[in-house]
């Protein structure tokens, strides 16, 4: 929080009036920390010209709060000329909302999968007549646009030009009480699904960061995995054709046929290729899909 102390002076409207050997300090305790701001201050000469009538000047300071309960902020002001009573602040500092990591079940999921979200949240008070209210936001975005921020309904994306543009999610009230909260979703269409949570009490609010989830369409995965493998093939047959068999560029050599250097070359880098294209298809899920498709996940 920020700690703003505000000193006045009359001027004198015949000659400029200096405030000299000018301190002021702040007293906040063992509840606070201060985070930025000198103190105490000290100003060697304040300037007080004879046109400005009453004369303000203001100082800051900013504290964060180390525990909870109720205190009191002092400010004392002493100077070359007289020393002003302190000024006093009451100052209750309650405990925020707790948030926890959100969730989503199945972490893969798919257009046929009810989509399962929790989070753990408390209001941070002892007292059951405080409560929180938590709220799921859902947003279906382009595949190309990333999640920057989520501040309460409103969510900031990276779109693929560069640029950024805000929109606001849908929002699903989550049930539960200081614990966990839940928010069932019977499907989703196939796209990308950004999510958070929005968490609030009278006192304080929390967003946690936006996610980004694929929700996969299975039929149209199991088209994908089988083109995956339809090529896969043909360019491993491919390649194996033109090493085993080779009607126009064999040649005779120590007694046995074996294929020209070019033709060679080119079967290499179709082995090459269909090797890549495995590795590149199990990393992505492909062998899963297939099982899947065929009913043994």
């Amino acid at each position: 929080m920020t700690v703003t102390a505000t000193l006045f002076a009359l001027s004198d409207p015949h000659r400029t009036v200096f405030l000299t050997d000018l301190n002021l300090s702040l007293h906040f305790g063992a509840g606070f920390a201060l985070v930025a701001g000198e103190n105490p201050r000290a100003v060697a000469s304040l300037e007080v010209p004879p046109t400005a009538g009453l004369y303000a000047a203001s100082f800051t300071w900013t504290l964060r709060a180390t525990k909870t309960g109720d205190f009191t902020l002092r400010v004392t002001v002493q100077s070359a000329a007289s020393s002003p009573p302190p000024a006093f602040v009451n100052v209750t500092v309650r405990e925020g909302v707790v948030l926890g990591t959100p969730r989503l079940e199945p972490l893969k999921p798919t257009t046929v999968d009810r989509l399962i979200f929790s989070v753990p949240a408390s209001s941070g008070f002892n007292d059951p007549n405080v409560t929180v209210n938590v709220t799921l936001f859902v947003f279906e975005s382009f595949s190309t646009e990333k999640a920057v921020s989520a501040t309460g309904s409103r969510l900031r994306l990276w779109t693929a030009d560069k640029s950024e543009r805000v929109v606001s999610g849908t929002p699903l009230k989550m049930s539960g009480s200081n614990g966990t909260y839940t928010y069932s979703l019977a499907s989703a269409p196939r796209g990308t699904l950004i999510w958070w949570v929005f968490a609030e009490t009278p006192y304080s609010n929390v967003t946690s960061a936006p996610s980004r989830v694929f929700v996969q369409d299975p039929g149209t995965t199991a088209a994908v995995q089988w083109g995956a493998l339809a090529t896969v093939t043909g360019l491993l047959a491919a390649a194996l054709f033109m090493i085993l068999y080779d009607p126009i560029g064999h040649r005779q050599a120590k007694g046995s046929a074996h294929n020209s250097p070019d033709r060679v070359r080119v079967c290499l880098v179709l082995l090459s290729v269909g090797f890549a294209f495995v590795a590149i298809a199990t990393l992505a899920g492909a062998p899963q899909g297939l099982w899947r498709w065929f009913g043994y996940l």
